[in-house]
């Protein structure tokens, strides 16, 4: 055997072992951290998804769809949690992820800005999240156009972080955005619903009671449906 044969056969032998990251402990992980959270056990799931992007970022893999997805849950939980600047961080990477992996594309890249700017909301910072919110909403408009109900549902999201920040004419963007979504939303789903009551709201917020009231009536027929 000559050393060029030796040394192929030992490249060979070490590749498995040597040459390539491990997926096998993050996929367990991975698992087991989904059962977890169907079980209703959290903190469990919390805790394995934390191992399995620790494992992640110190084998240095490729980021992928995947990994934004469980980054996805964790920014979720952290805002449940309490944890705002843990989730703006989390969706930050989120965003990132879905930017440049080869297996996400355009649409999931908007929506996961479309999150922070809900992330934003919450934490009570309407001025971040109108400016988060209406990057998303061009993004998915010049992807899907202005008919789509992804595209309206960021709309009316945006509705609210206006409605909810109050600043001198907040009041009417709201009712001007909330009207656009309800007439392009996708009548008989939670979100044409939920936009109907808002805009009540709205109205009732620029003091337009007849329009209130008109949207409201509407707004009950629609509950009425969904019975």
């Amino acid at each position: 055997m000559t050393p060029r044969i030796i040394l192929i056969f030992w490249i060979l032998f070490l590749c498995p072992f040597v040459g390539f990251p491990q997926t096998k402990p993050l996929d367990s992980l991975s698992d087991a951290a989904a059962k977890a959270a169907k079980k209703g056990d959290f903190d469990e799931a919390d805790r394995l998804y934390n191992q399995y992007v620790a494992l992640f970022r110190q084998q240095e893999l490729l980021k992928d769809y995947r990994y934004s997805e469980i980054l996805s849950y964790l920014a979720r939980r952290a805002m449940q949690t309490g944890k705002t600047d843990q989730a703006i961080s989390l969706q930050k990477e989120v965003i990132e992820v879905k930017r440049t992996a080869p297996d996400c594309n355009f649409t999931q890249w908007a929506s996961a800005i479309s999150d922070l700017a809900s992330i934003y909301s919450t934490k009570g910072d309407y001025t971040h999240a109108i400016e988060t919110g209406q990057t998303a909403l061009n993004m998915l408009g010049q992807k899907l156009g202005k008919r789509n109900n992804t595209y309206n549902i960021a709309l009316a999201n945006l509705a609210a972080y206006y409605a909810a920040r109050g600043s001198q004419g907040d009041y009417e963007k709201a009712v001007s955005l909330g009207e656009t979504a309800v007439n392009n939303l996708k009548k008989g789903t939670p979100e044409y619903a939920s936009t109907l009551n808002a805009l009540v709201v709205y109205y009732s917020l620029i003091g337009d009671r007849d329009k209130a009231r008109k949207v409201s009536e509407k707004a009950k027929m629609e509950a009425q449906k969904r019975l």
